[in-house]
């Protein structure tokens, strides 16, 4: 296993900092890519990333369920892993020190929702679990940027 939690885990993140980015249909499936990045306290708090398939290239507003059938790409998340340079795709993680510390999982099942609650601001509530079965909850609200990277 990958996932360093050993139980259940819950938070809430007001005022976080959202950086969704559009990288076209990179996986070359007919979907567009948003790799989603929120932070809020960078130097001991969480952190969460996400990689993501949405019908949409002009936001990534949906309803998000993990990648499990090659063929249905709509509104899909992939799942963590470990690549060559580090963490890759989705996962939740805690900051220690300004670093990624010893607290890390995949996000490897569930439910993953976005609402654009206006043109700045955003909503995501995780409903996941992890490689070793840890659910994985949380609710987060703040400002969102936008960045095309095609």
């Amino acid at each position: 296993p990958l996932s360093t939690l050993t139980a259940d885990y819950s938070f809430t993140l007001a005022g976080a900092t959202i950086k969704a980015m559009n990288c076209g249909d990179s996986y070359e499936v007919g979907k567009t890519n948003w790799f989603v990045e929120v932070t809020k306290d960078t130097q001991n708090g969480d952190i969460v990333m996400l990689d993501l398939l949405a019908d949409s290239a002009d936001n990534c507003n949906g309803l998000y369920s993990v990648l499990s059938n090659a063929m249905d790409y709509s509104y899909k998340f992939f799942p963590g892993v470990i690549g060559a340079d580090g963490l890759a795709c989705s996962w939740y993680a805690k900051f220690n020190s300004g670093k990624l510390g010893s607290t890390i999982a995949p996000l490897v099942g569930g439910i993953i929702k976005i609402e654009q609650a206006d043109s700045g601001n955003a909503k995501i509530t995780l409903s996941c679990t992890d490689d070793t079965g840890n659910k994985i909850e949380a609710t987060i609200d703040g400002s969102i940027e936008v960045v095309d990277m095609q």
